[in-house]
């Protein structure tokens, strides 16, 4: 059985790939499947380990992990969300820009208050 975490880490590749070839339908449905990985994730505690992924070898993997544990460790999230922005990688960058640009506006929440 895969774990969460890889599904997660497998659907985050997904969007991210799909996001560069222009693919919206495809695009929606990796997103999908991220969030019920995250959702999974997040209701088993095991949140904290989106933090392994800010090594992963795809930014998109990265950038949203780092978005997704903004709410753990703002400080170390922000952190690489700065890095990804500067990392000029075509649709990573502008990501992790609007991530934190939502962020520090108040606007973004994964999880309810």
């Amino acid at each position: 059985m895969t774990s969460s975490l890889d599904q997660y880490r497998r659907h985050a590749f997904d969007h991210g790939f799909h996001t560069a070839e222009c693919n919206a339908d495809a695009g929606s449905e990796s997103y999908d499947h991220l969030q019920e990985a995250f959702a999974t994730l997040v209701r088993d505690g095991r949140r904290n380990e989106l933090f392994g992924l800010y090594d992963d070898a795809d930014p998109s993997v990265q950038c949203w992990a780092a978005a997704h544990t903004l709410e753990v460790d703002e400080a170390r999230a922000l952190a690489k969300l700065e890095q990804l922005e500067k990392s000029e990688v075509p649709h990573v960058s502008m990501d992790a820009e609007y991530t934190i640009k939502e962020w520090k506006s108040g606007e973004l929440r994964f999880l309810p208050s």
